[in-house]
């Protein structure tokens, strides 16, 4: 558990614009489902895997999605997310944070390797995901 816990974040629901959901699925491979978060301006990054990830290593794994959320994004592994579930508890409880659920994007031959590429952003990085607070 401690491996997970320098990973762990409470994000209060005032500080996020965005809750994102995608994938990215390589020729053969399972689908590597994601949950990010894009904050406000003036927010800090929430520590996890990715906090250092280049632009270009972020645009090469995730190009459909946003610098700042692929940097503050968790690997989906072990649970499922619910996207009508999901949707309700936005609606709930932050009403100002938008969802955004996209389908798997599948990756070209090539792109997403490169230097220190195992799988994307946070691959191997567990199960961690963001504690989000009211």
């Amino acid at each position: 558990m401690t491996r997970y816990h320098r990973f762990l974040a409470v994000v209060p629901w005032r500080d996020i614009e965005a809750v994102v959901v995608w994938a990215t699925k390589k020729q053969m491979e399972r689908p590597i489902r994601r949950i990010g978060l894009k904050l406000r301006p003036g927010m800090p990054d929430v520590p996890g895997p990715d906090v250092k990830i280049s632009p270009q290593l972020a645009a090469r794994a995730a190009p459909h999605i946003e610098y700042p959320v692929v940097r503050n994004n968790r690997v989906i592994a072990f649970w499922k997310v619910d996207p009508t579930r999901l949707a309700a508890a936005v609606r709930a409880f932050a009403p100002h944070v938008q969802l955004r659920v996209h389908p798997v994007r599948r990756l070209r031959p090539g792109q997403g390797d490169g230097p220190g590429y195992a799988g994307g952003p946070g691959y191997g990085s567990g199960g961690s995901i963001f504690d989000i607070m009211p």
